[in-house]
């Protein structure tokens, strides 16, 4: 679920500056923060923050510099298989750059889209899109995340790479694009900024391969992205719908004694655990802060029925831990807003209960 900032009561005459070091100034730890983090205002407050709030209106092509790359398959731009990576900039919101590239037939490639730091504009591109056309026009590909990239620990939809194996030698067009949420401005792309495209080869074997085809409305959600330690085929058997993955994983847990099934672990933050900023590209910060709160029996009750429900369909079994070193999923209730320890509260602001999920990335 995308839970994104819009730019409403946001000023359009804002200022924008570079921020190199993304991420330092997460407001509340949410995607919408996260993603906000990129940006600063002239006085290098974080987009999103209290004191700076100029969101997706101020980011506009007078801020960033001309587009030179068509948005269709007119385009004269051109990537090269296992070449270099080639850098741009999606120029205003609803902006398309359109790559030819040459694919072989059985050939299984990455099509990666990533934000790009120090760019030419210096705004980097928050949310990456990117999309694979034939020859034709036809649409044969897509893919919103799961990248592996430091932004992705953050969210793993943030940077997008597109794993392809070509039916047909030809001409392809990747098409460089941002993640689009809002069908009232247009449907091609709600963020603006720096971006690398490059194409490389995969190893057939081990990329992934989508269990569901374009045209299924279940494709959207199966990005293929697993939990650490875990195989996409931990007992060798595909099942009725083989997608054709190999088996990479253990087949057995010793620890918990399980056989050819995947171990996920999760743990209940209790009354008085501290979970402090687990942000990448500020190791060791401790600006944002919660405390959580014990949580409620039918609220842990709610989660062991959701992951028995997982259980019945896939080689996964949940094992809750009393100790949260131990964990895959820490499980986390608060309350209050967190902000950075040196931003003093507001005495009008009220108590909201914080969000709760099974989230990899933290809850802040």
């Amino acid at each position: 679920m995308r839970d994104e900032f819009t730019a409403e009561g946001f000023s359009s005459q804002t200022a924008l500056t570079a921020s190199a070091d993304f991420g330092a100034g997460l407001n509340c730890g949410c995607p919408a923060c996260l993603r906000t983090a990129f940006y600063r205002d002239a006085a290098g407050e974080p987009l999103g923050s209290a004191a700076a709030k100029p969101g997706l209106a101020a980011l506009t092509a007078t801020a960033l510099i001309s587009d030179d790359i068509a948005d269709d398959r007119s385009t004269g731009a051109t990537l090269t298989v296992n070449g270099p990576r080639v850098v741009s900039t999606l120029n205003s919101l609803g902006d398309q750059d359109f790559f030819k590239v040459t694919l072989n037939a059985g050939q299984t490639y990455d099509i990666s889209l990533i934000a790009k730091t120090l760019g030419p504009s210096g705004v980097p591109l928050a949310d990456a899109y990117v999309e694979l056309y034939d020859a034709s026009g036809k649409l044969v590909g897509l893919s919103d995340g799961g990248a592996n990239t430091t932004l992705n620990q953050l969210n793993s939809g943030f940077d997008a790479v597109l794993t392809f194996t070509a039916p047909a030698d030809g001409t392809y067009y990747v098409n460089a694009r941002a993640f689009d949420q809002d069908a009232a401005n247009g449907t091609s792309g709600d963020f603006v900024g720096d971006y690398e495209v490059f194409v490389a080869q995969a190893d057939p074997r081990t990329a992934y391969k989508p269990l569901y085809t374009i045209d299924s409305p279940l494709h959207s959600i199966d990005w293929g992205s697993q939990v650490d330690r875990t195989s996409r085929n931990p007992d060798g058997d595909n099942g009725p719908r083989d997608n054709g993955s190999i088996f990479t994983g253990e087949l057995s847990n010793p620890a918990f004694g399980v056989t050819g099934k995947n171990v996920i672990t999760y743990y209940f933050a209790r009354q008085g655990d501290v979970f402090v900023d687990q942000n990448p590209a500020t190791p060791g910060s401790t600006d944002t802060m919660i405390q959580a709160k014990d949580m409620a029996d039918w609220e842990k009750a709610a989660f062991r029925a959701a992951f028995a429900e997982y259980e019945k369909v896939a080689d996964i079994v949940y094992i809750e831990v009393q100790n949260r070193a131990e964990a895959d999923f820490k499980l986390i209730t608060y309350q209050g807003t967190p902000r950075r320890r040196r931003e003093p509260a507001r005495p009008h602001e009220p108590a909201e209960r914080g969000e709760r999920g099974p989230d990899r990335v933290q809850r802040r």
